[in-house]
């Protein structure tokens, strides 16, 4: 089937804008990862010398079995691959007349590659400065709102501990005259 040149620079362009907005997922893809940080263990340091704290802040949410890591990259990554795939069947079936042009994933591929190149570096320092300071953030809200509740926790328990003891004292030495009053009633 023949196809006019128009309509192949038409397809070359598509396949490279396609590219290249599959390559801006990716990175979505990564700044979800380097949030949640699946992808190693930067985080770790980051949530245990919080002010020089001497407690572990690390929230529950962000640690994972590495099963679960595994499983999480791989829901992405298929998610990204079913998108790119479908995205590109789309282009060429609409604009080849149904049939498919193997330059277009080349090219595809060549845009995912400029992404990376160009606009995707300056986009991934956003992305790790973004991720620096939300986790930061998050980090400081959690222990400005966390060693509060701690503090007043542990006055409230050295108090009820210090009560406890007193009460438990005056108990005992009130038993025996509570037991001689009730002896008393109940025998006359």
């Amino acid at each position: 089937m023949e196809i006019s040149p128009l309509t192949l620079i038409k397809l070359l362009l598509y396949s490279l804008i396609w590219g290249a907005s599959v390559g801006a997922l990716i990175d979505l893809n990564r700044a979800f990862r380097m949030f949640f940080d699946l992808q190693g263990q930067k985080s770790e340091k980051l949530f245990g010398e919080v002010a020089n704290a001497k407690i572990n802040l690390k929230p529950k949410v962000f640690i994972y079995r590495k099963q679960a890591e595994n499983a999480i990259i791989f829901i992405q990554d298929f998610f990204v691959a079913v998108v790119y795939i479908f995205g590109l069947l789309i282009i060429n079936f609409s604009l080849n007349q149904g049939s498919f042009r193997l330059f277009s994933i080349f090219t595809s591929i060549l845009g995912i590659i400029l992404f990376k190149i160009s606009i995707g570096k300056i986009i991934s320092e956003i992305f790790e400065w973004a991720t620096r300071k939300a986790k930061l953030g998050i980090i400081i809200i959690f222990y400005l709102i966390y060693k509060p509740i701690l503090y007043f926790l542990t006055k409230i328990c050295e108090f009820c501990k210090k009560n406890y003891m007193f009460l438990k004292n005056s108990i005992a030495n009130l038993l025996p005259a509570i037991i001689w009053l009730i002896h008393s009633i109940t025998s006359s």
